[in-house]
């Protein structure tokens, strides 16, 4: 080795101007000149080194330069601060300054562009003037010119950009047909592979945004988020496959995975959550939040599911809200929706117009239509019903098909399945009905009892009918309970008096009656055989007095006289009532005979009356006449006297 040594501290001391200098002749250092090793002689600045044919070849006054390779900085004369490693490296570099090229052809062609990085064979092959761009791995940043503030880390990053600036490009072939587009990000293979102009993109994940173009201001983080991207603008994708085929579609959320997987031209949606909106292609200004909300969706719009499996079969409804897990699950088409809680509106799929609020509400409706339930389980069995209004926790619980029913209150008609046109209001209210149409109940457990009955009305608390089938009856007041057909029970036993301004009145028209009869067989017969009673109600703890009749009594009369009165009613369970207004008809009746019976006693009296008037004359007369004779009885008896005294008896 001593003896390598000393030959080349010979030869050197032998030649002037020479590259390589010992500096001891003990220890074997060397200094390497400017004039390089196998290069050229530059100029006397000894702050550059050169390694390499025509390296630094043409450097005039540039400083702390360092080249090492063939032809590295070859063109360079004024340029300072520059490494270039790599057979061609910042080849035709002239004036530019603090670059770093690593690789063959890296910053072959640039001039006079500063402080850039390129690491890799060709990487920023093409920059001429471009500024502070980086360029990691061969091919990276290759088309660059002008384009400053770029970083492309991986092969084939940035390859093709050529002015355009501020560019991030992560990952093999990340932004790799990018030309002039600014202020875009690429983490990830071939992510934003074929952007070309689009700008202030941002993709994380393998290919995503792959296919993006023009489009601008868009963001996608996950494997192949937004990859069929080209001219869509202000997109948000994060997680793997989210707006996967989107191409043109705008203005889009997309936040999970596959969420908005194959939306195209759809714009204005929001998905949050794996799957959601998942094969949106042209529906727009949809919300979807929650795994698998809006799944099936394509073209459907405006649309908002908040929960997991929301509006998950909706295709082309719109207008749609589905709040809560399942909610609004099995819609296809169905328009108009709101759903909130738990699977309410669940296997909707046609029906439109509807609003469910709690959990299981609506549940089974499919395309039932302009229904309203609020309150848990309320509808929950509605599947065509429709127009139907429920109000309350399991009001409406078991209505099927339904129409036209109001229902306002926890559990109220509750066991309604085909019956329609009823309004139940209060606790429990037509609990029991399940057929049952046009009943009304207000109140608290109000018709209660009702099933397959119609065209009843119940108002007051446990205002009831006794029987669940009857027919147009009704019962006001707390406690009421009406027991037979086409009939009004007013008041509970504890009512005592029944008052109004004015007197009832009844329906009296001639034109409203038919069949008309002048009755007359009840009469004197029947009011002469009623017994009026006094008494008390059993069920009233007053014990307040009534006077009035006993039904059966009636009955018994009525069965003598092989007659039938209205006034006596008896209901299908066999309750007797009785009207008392329609005992008006035969005291009028008795009335009228018994005037009869007094007119023909006057007329018998006058008749009397003057039989006496003519005895009363005949005996005056014979009175007159009585009185002559007496006068004249006494002149004959005075004169007898006379006679006798004249003439005595026995002389």
């Amino acid at each position: 080795m001593k003896n390598i040594i000393y030959f080349l501290f010979l030869f050197s001391s032998t030649l002037s101007y020479s590259q390589i200098s010992t500096i001891s002749a003990t220890d074997g250092s060397i200094l390497i000149t400017p004039r390089g090793l196998l290069g050229k002689t530059n100029s006397s600045n000894t702050s550059n080194v050169a390694l390499g044919t025509d390296a630094l070849r043409n450097n005039t006054t540039g400083s702390a330069n360092t080249a090492n390779g063939a032809s590295s900085l070859n063109a360079n004369t004024t340029g300072f601060n520059n490494t270039a490693n790599g057979a061609n490296s910042l080849y035709a570099n002239t004036t530019g300054y603090w670059n770093t090229a690593n690789g063959v052809y890296s910053l072959n062609a640039n001039t006079t562009g500063h402080s850039n990085i390129a690491i890799g064979a060709f990487s920023l092959y093409s920059n001429t003037s471009g500024n502070r761009n980086i360029a990691n791995g061969s091919n990276s940043l290759y088309s660059n010119t002008t384009g400053s503030n770029n970083t492309a880390n991986g092969g084939g990053s940035l390859s093709s950009n050529t002015t355009g600036n501020e560019n991030t490009a992560n990952g093999y072939l990340s932004l790799r047909y990018n030309t002039t587009g600014n202020g875009n990000t690429a983490n990830g293979v071939s992510s934003l592979n074929a952007n070309t102009t689009g700008y202030n993109n941002t993709a994380n994940g393998a290919s995503s945004l792959y296919a993006n173009t023009t489009g601008i201001e868009n963001t996608a983080n996950g494997s192949l988020s937004l990859r069929f991207n080209t001219t869509g603008v202000y997109n948000t994708a994060n997680g793997a496959y989210s707006l996967n085929a989107n191409t043109t579609g705008n203005l889009n959320t997309a936040n999970g995975f596959n969420s908005l997987y194959t939306n195209t031209i759809g714009y204005n949606n929001t998905a949050n959550g794996s799957n959601s909106l998942r094969y949106n292609t042209t529906g727009y200004n949809n919300t979807a939040n929650g795994s698998n909300s809006l799944n099936a969706n394509t073209t459907g719009n405006l649309n908002t599911a908040n929960g997991f499996n929301s509006l998950y079969t909706n295709t082309t409804g719109y207008h749609n809200t589905a709040n809560g897990a399942y909610s609004l699950n099995a819609n296809t088409t169905g328009s108009n929706n709101t759903a909130n809680g738990f699977a309410s509106l669940n296997l909707n799929t046609t029906g439109y117009w509807n609003t469910a609020n709690g959990a299981y509400s609506l549940y089974a409706n499919t395309t039932g239509e302009q229904n309203t339930a609020n309150g848990a389980n309320s509808l929950n069995a509605n599947t065509t019903g429709y127009n139907n209004t429920a109000n309350g926790s399991e009001s409406l619980f078991s209505n099927t098909t339904g129409i036209h029913n109001t229902a306002n209150g926890f559990a109220s008609l509750h066991s309604n399945t085909t019956g329609s046109n009823n309004t139940a209001n209060g606790f429990a209210s037509l609990l029991l009905n399940t057929t049952g149409s046009n009943n009304s109940a207000n109140g608290y457990q109000s018709l209660n009892a009702n099933t397959t009955g119609s065209r009843n009305t119940a108002i007051g608390y446990l205002a009831e009918v006794s029987v669940g089938n009857l027919t147009n009856a009704t019962a006001i007041g707390a406690n009421a309970t009406v027991n037979a057909s086409n009939k009004v029970r007013i008041g509970n036993p504890s009512v005592t008096v029944i008052e109004g301004q004015v007197a009832w009145s009844f329906p009296s028209d001639r034109r409203l009656k038919e069949n008309i009869q002048v009755n007359n067989y009840l009469g004197l017969n029947f009011i002469n055989k009623l017994q009026p009673v006094s008494y008390n109600y059993i069920s009233d703890n007053t014990k307040v007095k009534h006077d009035g009749f006993i039904a059966q009594d009636i009955e018994t009369i009525l069965k003598e006289l092989n007659l039938h009165f209205s006034g006596l009613k008896k209901s299908s369970d066999g309750m007797y009532s009785l009207a008392y207004s329609d005992f008006v008809m035969p005291l009028v009746n008795a009335i009228k005979e018994q005037q009869s019976i007094i007119s023909d006693l006057i007329n018998k009296t006058a008749e009397l009356v003057n039989k006496n008037d003519t005895y009363e004359s005949q005996i005056q007369k014979l009175s007159s006449k009585n009185d002559s004779y007496e006068s004249q009885i006494q002149k004959l008896s005075s004169k007898l006297e006379e006679i006798e005294k004249r003439y005595p008896v026995g002389n």
